[in-house]
């Protein structure tokens, strides 16, 4: 079985590890880059249902914590998918 089933501290241990990573991996990109990333997520966030789903993909890829802006921005949308998807991704950040 999974670990997190086999107790409530290992289960604990895997969502930590897996913040964790998340966190990690926001570090792999040059400031410049992610810039570059934030404009392009911002005027994908402008067009259709599929452009958005789009930036929110590389929301996840930049894993930083200045694409909240962005995420909150999904939290208002009336596709239920965007929302979603865009609950999941901050949740990333808690």
């Amino acid at each position: 079985p999974p670990r997190s089933t086999l107790s409530s501290s290992s289960a604990a241990s895997d969502v930590y590890k897996r913040q964790n990573h998340y966190r990690n991996s926001a570090n792999k990109y040059s400031e410049f880059y992610k810039r570059k990333l934030r404009e392009k997520m911002n005027s994908l966030f402008k067009g259709s249902a599929e452009d958005k789903l789009k930036a929110l993909n590389l929301a996840e890829e930049l894993a930083d914590k200045s694409t909240l802006p962005i995420l909150r921005k999904g939290l208002k949308e009336m596709n239920l998918q965007i929302v979603e998807r865009s609950a999941d991704l901050i949740r990333k950040f808690k």
